[in-house]
């Protein structure tokens, strides 16, 4: 995990003078006029992060730095991009645009690349740190893959307009499940991890010698109650194994060695807490935003969305503002401590969504290093001066 400390760059968008942005540990906002070089700015510090310079081929620039810092290391860590050789008119990349048609355009010979410098060798060997890149096209990232063409030469061959437009909202629906199975999978394991480390800490507790009474202090037995009662229910096999309120308070009146345990479940019961509590604020955040009345629904594998009266609003019909409010809101939690790049975030957002969507994001995931590209002043209304980098 890594998060960008500076970038470096000269002729971008082909301008004269050299950019340089030292960027802030949480959050980022890169604002200019359309043409200005944000996406491609973008782009190079994805690149960088990915060790990856096939992307950047039709990225105007001349010379790159970017220094990262690894938080897994500690440590800083300087890409240096090197140009390969000038670009040929017969050295073509075929790729598919977003109305299915092939475009060829010319590339270099692929000798581009970036260089690595650090002092830590182990951080010095790591291709690609952890982020999340969510380009304009970020619903459809996929669009070639998720319709399956057979010959997009060929128009009689190319799906009709409707049917590329189910396949690509089926993409969508899929893609936002997967994303979520990702993240309540992480969140699983959090809470798992914290369960097995309070349990060795129990029987740690109940192996070594008896405590007096005074080891312990007593705490209120009816919250004690609650914290065990929620933390047994998580445990489906010992939900009823608790007993009586009545019971439990004599118990834990009367041996140290109750309380004693208590105080470590206590402990699990705030980081499992710690650890579900994006969800909620997710819950709440799409609740408050969404229109006519309609709620989310989170499973551990599922995510689904409930019309006014309880009906099931299937995801790829909500409106385009909210399924990209969603998948801004799905992808920030993955990001974990890491760095989210996010272009043009106000795409088909309502004005109220986005002077508020900078702080939603914080909200859901205080470690992240946001860095958004924009010309959207609303997307900035609620952003202190100091996080704003004009270019």
């Amino acid at each position: 995990m890594a998060h960008i400390l500076n970038a470096n760059i000269t002729g971008l968008a082909a301008r004269d003078q050299r950019l340089e942005i030292d960027f802030d540990r949480y959050t980022n906002v890169i604002f200019g006029l359309n043409g200005g070089g944000k996406t491609s700015l973008l782009k190079i510090l994805e690149s960088a992060m990915s060790d990856d310079v096939t992307s950047l081929d039709m990225v105007k620039f001349k010379t790159a730095k970017v220094e990262l810092y690894s938080l897994d290391h500690k440590c800083n860590v300087t890409r240096i991009y090197q140009p390969g050789k000038e670009k040929t008119a017969n050295q073509v990349m075929l790729f598919i645009d977003e109305e299915g048609l092939t475009r060829r355009y010319p590339v270099g010979d692929m000798t581009a690349k970036w260089k690595t410098e650090c002092d830590d060798k182990q951080a010095g060997a790591v291709a690609r740190w952890r982020h999340e890149y969510l380009p304009v096209s970020r619903l459809y990232v996929h669009d070639a893959r998720a319709t399956q063409f057979a010959d997009m030469n060929n128009r009689e061959t190319r799906p009709s307009e409707g049917n590329r437009e189910q396949n690509l909202e089926a993409y969508f629906a899929k893609k936002l499940r997967s994303l979520w199975r990702s993240y309540s999978l992480q969140v699983l394991q959090s809470t798992q991890q914290a369960q097995q480390a309070g349990i060795a800490s129990i029987l740690k507790g109940i192996l070594s010698a008896k405590r007096s009474a005074a080891d312990v202090a007593k705490g209120d037995p009816k919250l004690a109650y609650a914290t065990l009662n929620s933390f047994l229910k998580r445990q489906a096999r010992f939900s009823s194994i608790l007993g009586s309120e009545k019971d439990f308070t004599s118990l834990y009146d009367r041996h140290p060695d109750v309380r004693s345990i208590v105080r470590d479940i206590e402990k699990i019961e705030r980081q499992i807490e710690e650890a579900i509590r994006p969800q909620e604020e997710l819950r709440s955040l799409v609740d408050l935003s969404f229109s006519q009345g309609k709620t989310i629904n989170l499973s551990d594998m599922e995510i689904r969305v409930k019309g006014a009266k309880g009906e099931e609003v299937p995801l790829p019909s909500l409106s385009s503002g909210e399924k990209h409010l969603l998948q801004l809101y799905v992808e920030t939690l993955l990001t974990g401590p890491s760095t989210i790049l996010i272009d043009e975030p106000e795409i088909s957002l309502h004005i109220d969504w986005q002077r508020t969507l900078i702080k939603n994001l914080r909200i859901l995931n205080p470690e992240a290093q946001i860095i958004v590209a924009t010309h959207s002043p609303e997307i900035m209304a609620e952003v202190e001066d100091k996080y704003i980098h004009e270019i």
